[in-house]
């Protein structure tokens, strides 16, 4: 079959409202978990893509959104097996061929850890939450993705910007075939 794990990808169309702690998040509902794909972190399932742009629907309308999440300009994004993926560049960012590689100076990029015990499931509430210096994927309320920019160091995943509405962006990929957001 032509079953392709990403690319699913969607944007709200009202802006996040913004929490008091300066945090930001999106929650989605499993709907439909596919046979072909794992579903247990442990054996290697990858998470959905969650996300959140600066980028307006008019704005995205214009170009469409990207191939892959992370391509979309002036983004935060986190999913898979940990990743956590930013653009700051207003455009979406679109590759020459499949095989060329992007440097951080078009999608800087940093790794968290995942709770091994948990398997996506029908019917789980799944929740990015975007703070300042850190985003967490949760499900069902237990955090099972965390990424925090470590100390000391160039920060990748920054803080929510202040100013401006923040739109969420979600891949249905891998294993969540279907989800209500």
């Amino acid at each position: 079959g032509g079953e392709l794990p990403r690319g699913a990808t969607t944007m709200s169309l009202l802006p996040v409202v913004r929490h008091s702690d300066g945090s930001v998040s999106v929650s989605i509902r499993v709907e439909a978990v596919s046979p072909r794909w794992c579903i247990e972190v442990i054996e290697g399932a990858f998470l959905p893509f969650f996300g959140f742009t600066q980028l307006t629907p008019t704005e995205v309308d214009a170009t469409g959104l990207p191939e892959q999440i992370e391509f979309t300009g002036k983004s935060m994004c986190a999913g898979g097996k940990g990743e956590v993926f930013c653009r700051a560049k207003e455009t979406n960012f679109a590759r020459k061929n499949p095989f060329e590689k992007i440097g951080p100076d078009e999608i800087a990029s940093t790794k968290g850890t995942l709770a091994e015990d948990y398997a996506i499931s029908v019917g789980h509430v799944m929740q990015c939450v975007w703070r300042p210096g850190a985003v967490e994927i949760l499900a069902e309320g237990s955090t099972i993705m965390k990424a925090e920019d470590p100390p000391g160091q160039e920060a990748v995943i920054g803080t929510p910007p202040p100013e401006g509405p923040l739109h969420a962006l979600f891949d249905c990929a891998f294993a969540v075939c279907q989800a209500s957001l």
